[in-house]
């Protein structure tokens, strides 16, 4: 197969998983937040407490990039901030309760999508799928190829 048919695939396939998943949380909270922020309301949501450049990290994108998306879950109420009592450039963010309320709600709604879905898709190739993507995530985190 062409490297440019399989990306092509993987990327349209991709794009429409996106688009359902940002469908699920637009009927399930009737607002705007896209995967993204709730992507990143999760990180806060699974860390207690973290800072937007721990964020950024783990994200690989810039910190302005997680500045807008901090700032909309606040102006939401969806985050806290806290300022270090030692270093005050250092703000610290946690999941307020209606932050964590909505991250169980839509995470739930996703789960029943995905549940509801992959009941006709077989164990095997559900197993065989994750396994292929666990592959090809390993593969692109290595810089030396493995011996075939």
């Amino acid at each position: 197969m062409k490297i440019e048919y399989i990306v092509a695939r993987y990327q349209s396939a991709f794009e429409d998983i996106q688009k359902s998943l940002n469908n699920i949380i637009k009927q399930t909270v009737g607002t705007d937040i896209k995967i993204e922020l709730f992507s990143t309301l999760q990180f806060i949501v699974n860390r207690d407490y973290c800072t937007n450049t721990e964020i950024a990290r783990a994200f690989e994108v810039g910190k302005s990039t997680i500045t807008a998306q901090i700032n909309r879950l606040d102006e939401q109420g969806l985050i806290e901030k806290h300022r270090n009592a030692k270093d005050r450039r250092t703000i610290y963010l946690s999941a307020t309760p209606k932050g964590l309320a909505l991250f169980e709600t839509i995470k739930q709604e996703i789960f029943t999508l995905l549940e509801d879905r992959l009941a006709f898709v077989e164990d095997i190739e559900i197993s065989t799928f994750l396994a292929s993507l666990e592959k090809l995530s390993n593969l692109l985190k290595n810089p030396q190829l493995p011996e075939k």
